[in-house]
């Protein structure tokens, strides 16, 4: 079992956009102008194809429908398991259950037997949006989550009971909203876990359940809003623990918190998302659909 995976999937956006609908929960979507959002955003995509290129690190690239503005970000429509099986996710955005398109579920059946599908709980507006919602402890069998209206307790349950996980729910809260997507306050990595337990009203049980396994490393507020939290591990082709966030993210790292994440990691690789993280409201860990 491992806690990170050797093999990534990006999603190449035909349209990218500022989503109303998404940016009522998301509160780091900002309705900027930008007459070629697309173009802008193509760029980014690229050079985080020519980051993992460089660095030794194995990715496939596949399409979004067209009519997706949010669709650069995979995690949140998917999760793969080293069983070789796959979850489908609950959608909060009507919009983004466009994601799940048939071409695109097709082509991961390839490597994957799907599950369960619990895009059915979106007839009852319950939802769990992938890895965006959960933040797992692979190894551990432990999925942390932040309750909110796009990570419903009552679909994250079942979840937890069909993969044997541990379910550990708690509230937090940013520009006081609920915190719309787990994987923005925090990242579980083979050694370490970043988390602003700052944000979280009761953190106990969450900081009980991390440091059992892991040296906790905390994040400020200042660290999440410009998406110190939003990084994610992945193994190169030699094995070898990388650790990727956006240059935006790099640059905003505590000085104590970078020299700490170095110390773990053979390599930290970022790139420019300003454009994506802007209009989009995700950075890099958002991008990625991890293929176990």
């Amino acid at each position: 079992m491992a806690q990170s995976a050797d093999n990534l999937l990006l999603i190449k956006p035909l349209a990218f956009g500022f989503d109303p609908k998404s940016a009522d929960t998301n509160t780091f979507q900002q309705n900027i102008s930008n007459q070629e959002p697309l173009e802008a955003a193509l760029k980014e995509h690229k050079a985080l194809q020519n980051l993992l290129s460089a660095n030794n690190i194995n990715y496939s690239v596949i399409e979004s429908p067209k009519e997706c503005l949010d669709g650069i970000f995979p995690n949140n429509w998917v999760i793969t398991y080293e069983d070789k099986t796959m979850d489908l996710g609950s959608m909060y955005n009507p919009n983004r259950r466009l994601e799940r398109s048939r071409e695109n579920i097709d082509h991961l059946k390839q490597l994957y037997r799907l599950q369960d599908d619990y895009s059915l709980y979106e007839q009852t507006n319950n939802f769990l949006e992938g890895t965006g919602s959960l933040v797992l402890d692979r190894i551990n069998k432990i999925a942390y989550m932040c309750l909110s209206p796009r990570s419903s307790y009552k679909v994250a349950k079942d979840w937890s009971k069909n993969r044997g996980y541990e379910l550990i729910t708690f509230e937090a809260s940013l520009n006081k909203k609920s915190v719309y997507h787990t994987n923005v306050l925090m990242f579980i990595g083979s050694g370490i876990a970043c988390i602003a337990s700052n944000l979280i009203k009761d953190n106990k049980t969450v900081i009980s359940g991390l440091e059992k396994h892991h040296k906790i490393i905390e994040l400020s507020e200042e660290e999440i809003k410009n998406f110190c939290g939003n990084s994610l591990e992945v193994r190169d082709k030699d094995n070898n623990l990388i650790l990727l966030m956006s240059s935006r993210a790099y640059k905003n790292y505590a000085n104590k918190n970078i020299k700490e994440l170095h110390s773990h990691y053979s390599k930290i690789l970022h790139c420019n998302l300003n454009n994506i993280e802007n209009i989009g409201g995700g950075s890099l860990r958002c991008m990625i659909l991890e293929l176990f």
